[in-house]
C-alpha cells in the first residue's frame, strides 16, 4: 500500500521595524501561503522590494527573514517616501535639442520612480543621438535634498559632434553608390542619426534584389564613421506566365476558354535602381494587351524620380486604346512619395455599325475619342515586409483632370438615309453630345494588414475608383474582374464608371515569401453610358496558394462568383494557375 502525503504549505508574515505594520500593508497587499522556501524568497526579493521601490521607498530593505516550522517572518525596513524636488536643464542642453526637454521633466512633488527615470534618460540620450551625438552623457549636478526631495541641474556631456563621412560597399553585385546613400538618406558628411542606421536593413530588404550576407557595421574614426555594408544580389527578376481556364460557355462554341498573362520584369538592370516590365495579357477573345513600364529613382542625385509607362489595349474588333504617360515621383521621405503625371489616352473605334445607327438613330457606345490630363499621386507604406507583410498598410490615392475631345467618324458621316431609306441627317447626333468637356478622376487603394498570430494575418482592403464627366462611352471605362481586382469573375469582364471593392483575406504565413490564403471580395459597381446608368453588386470568394520554389513562385486560387447575372455555381467557378520564374 503507498501513502501519499501532502507538502506542507508555508505561511508568510511581515513586519515593519520603522513605520509600523500597518504602512507596510498599505502599500503592498502580502501573499501569505507558498508552496516551498524558494517561492517565498523570489516573491519577497522580486515583487514586493521592487513594488516599495517604484511607490518612492528608495531606501526600502528586507533586513531578516526568520523561520520557524512553517511560518516565516520577514523584517522589513520602509524608510522615506521620495520625491522629485525642483529639476533645471542647463541652458546649454535647452539649445541643442529639437524639443523642450524641460516640459518632460518629473514636476515637483512627484514620487521618484528609479524605471521613469532611466526611460526618461533613454529618450533623451536617444534624441541627442539623432542630431549627431552618439556618445552622449547625462549627470544630475549641484544637486541636494530637501524634505526627500531631490533638487539638481540636468546637465549632460555630449560628447563630439559625430557624422558619418562614408559608405563603403563590399558588394558581390553591380550597384552605384550615388544611388545607395540617396535610398538610405545618408549623404557624405551626413551628420549622425541613429533613425537611418537602425533603418538600413529593413530598407535594404525592401529593395527585393539586395541582400546582406553580413550584418552592417561601423568604422569609428575621430570625428566621424565610415558605414560598411556587405551586399550580395537575391533573385528578384523575374518572368511569370499565368494560365486561366474559363469553363465552357454557349457564346465561345461551348468550349473551356484559355486566357494568359505574361510578364518580365527587370530591376537595378543598370545599379540605378531601374524598374523595367513588360507585361503582355489575353485575358478576353481576340483582346490583346501590352503594358510598358520604366522608372527610375533620384535622378541626378535628387529626390525626383521619373518614370514612363505605354499600353495598348486591343478590345476584339471593336476598338484599339493607345494610353501613354510620363510622370515625375518626388520622395517625401523613405516610405511616401509624390507623384504628378501627364496622360493622354487615345481611342480608336475598329468597326462602326452603321446599320445600328441608321435603325436606332443614335451613335453607338464607343466613339473615336482622346483625353489629356494632368493629376497627382500619393503612395506610401509601413508593412512590415514587402512580398509578404503581416502587418502595416499600403495606400495610394490619385487625383487627375483633363481635356476630352470626341472626334467624328467618316464612317458615321457617310450615313445619308436611314433604315427605311428616308434622308437621315447624321451630323445631329454629334451636334447633341459635347464634342469637349472636361473630364476627371478618382482612385483609392488601401491594403491594411493585422497581426493575427505569429504566422498569420488578416487583409482588409478598399479599392475604389470613379470617372466624372459630361458623358462616358463603352472604351473608356474601367475594366474589372480577375484575380488582380475581383476573384470568382472573367478577367476584366466587368466595364464600370465607377466602382468600390472591399475585400477581407486571411493568410497563414508559411515562410518569408509563401502563404495559403482564403478570401471574400465584395463590389460595388455603376456603368454609366452616354448618362444611362445601371448599378450591380458582386460578390466572389474562394482559397488559395502562393509557394516559392528554388526557382521561382507557384500561384493556385481558386474563386466561385455571384453577381445579378450570375449564381454560385462550379460551372462559372475560376481557376488560376501562376508560375514566375525568378532569375
Amino acid at each position: 500500500m503507498h501513502v501519499l502525503q501532502a507538502q506542507a504549505q508555508i505561511e508568510l508574515q511581515v513586519i515593519c521595524v520603522d513605520k509600523g505594520n500597518e504602512a507596510l500593508k498599505e502599500l503592498i497587499k502580502f501573499q501569505s501561503v507558498f508552496s516551498n522556501k524558494q517561492a517565498v524568497d523570489n516573491y519577497l526579493k522580486n515583487e514586493c522590494l521592487h513594488t516599495l521601490w517604484s511607490k518612492g521607498y528608495l531606501a526600502a530593505s528586507m533586513d531578516t527573514l526568520v523561520q520557524h516550522e512553517n511560518i516565516f517572518t520577514a523584517q522589513f525596513f520602509l524608510g522615506e517616501n521620495y520625491t522629485w524636488g525642483e529639476l533645471k536643464v542647463h541652458d546649454g542642453l535647452q539649445k541643442k535639442l529639437p524639443i523642450k526637454w524641460s516640459s518632460m521633466l518629473p514636476s515637483h512633488g512627484l514620487i521618484m520612480k528609479p524605471s521613469a527615470m532611466i526611460d526618461f534618460s533613454n529618450r533623451l540620450l536617444n534624441d541627442l543621438e539623432e542630431i549627431g551625438y552618439p556618445f552622449a552623457a547625462i549627470a544630475f549636478d549641484s544637486s541636494y535634498w530637501k524634505n526627500h526631495g531631490l533638487n539638481a541641474v540636468l546637465k549632460i556631456d555630449e560628447g563630439p559632434l559625430y557624422y558619418i563621412d562614408s559608405i563603403r560597399i563590399d558588394s558581390k553585385m553591380h550597384i552605384n553608390p550615388g544611388f545607395l546613400r540617396r535610398y538610405l538618406g545618408i549623404q557624405p558628411h551626413q551628420l549622425y542619426k541613429r533613425s537611418l542606421l537602425t533603418a538600413v536593413s529593413k530598407r535594404l530588404q525592401d529593395l527585393g534584389y539586395v541582400q546582406e550576407y553580413k550584418p552592417w557595421d561601423l568604422s569609428l574614426y575621430g570625428t566621424g564613421a565610415t558605414l560598411n555594408l556587405y551586399l550580395m544580389p537575391q533573385r528578384i527578376n523575374r518572368f511569370d506566365l499565368l494560365v486561366g481556364l474559363m469553363p465552357s460557355n454557349p457564346v465561345l462554341g461551348g468550349k473551356p476558354q484559355f486566357t494568359g498573362d505574361g510578364n518580365m520584369e527587370l530591376n537595378n538592370a543598370f545599379g540605378n535602381g531601374e524598374q523595367i516590365m513588360l507585361n503582355w495579357q489575353q485575358l478576353q477573345i481576340q483582346s490583346p494587351r501590352l503594358h510598358i513600364h520604366f522608372a527610375r529613382p533620384f535622378v541626378f542625385n535628387s529626390n525626383m524620380g521619373v518614370e514612363f509607362s505605354f499600353d495598348m489595349l486591343k478590345k476584339d474588333s471593336s476598338y484599339i486604346n493607345l494610353l501613354s504617360s510620363i510622370g515625375w515621383q518626388y520622395a517625401l521621405d523613405q516610405r511616401q512619395w509624390i507623384k504628378i503625371h501627364l496622360k493622354q489616352n487615345i481611342s480608336n473605334v475598329l468597326f462602326v455599325d452603321t446599320q445600328l445607327i441608321k435603325q436606332t438613330s443614335n451613335l453607338q457606345s464607343f466613339l473615336d475619342l482622346s483625353n489629356t490630363s494632368l493629376g497627382v499621386e500619393w503612395t506610401g507604406r509601413s508593412t512590415d515586409d514587402l512580398w509578404n507583410p503581416i502587418k502595416g498598410t499600403d495606400w495610394n490615392l490619385s487625383i487627375g483632370s483633363g481635356l476630352k475631345k470626341i472626334r467624328k467618324q467618316e464612317a458615321v458621316l457617310s450615313i445619308k438615309q436611314d433604315i427605311n431609306g428616308n434622308p437621315f441627317d447624321v451630323g445631329k447626333l454629334y451636334d447633341a453630345i459635347s464634342m469637349s468637356s472636361v473630364q476627371s478622376n478618382l482612385k483609392l487603394k488601401v491594403d491594411r494588414f493585422n497581426r493575427l498570430g505569429q504566422f498569420s494575418t488578416l487583409k482588409t482592403s478598399l479599392h475604389a475608383a470613379g470617372m466624372y464627366g459630361r458623358q462616358l462611352y463603352l472604351n473608356e471605362l474601367y475594366q474589372i474582374g480577375g484575380i488582380k481586382t475581383l476573384r470568382g469573375f472573367d478577367e476584366e469582364s466587368i466595364f464600370a464608371s465607377s466602382y468600390a471593392i472591399g475585400t477581407i483575406e486571411y493568410r497563414y504565413l508559411l515562410d518569408r515569401s509563401s502563404n495559403i490564403f482564403s478570401f471574400i471580395d465584395l463590389a460595388v459597381v455603376q456603368k454609366n453610358i452616354m448618362g444611362k446608368r445601371a448599378n450591380s453588386n458582386f460578390l466572389g470568394a474562394g482559397f488559395g496558394l502562393n509557394f516559392k520554389t528554388r526557382s521561382g513562385m507557384f500561384t493556385l486560387a481558386y474563386a466561385l462568383g455571384k453577381s445579378d447575372q450570375q449564381a454560385f455555381g462550379i460551372k462559372s467557378s475560376k481557376i488560376h494557375l501562376g508560375f514566375s520564374t525568378m532569375f
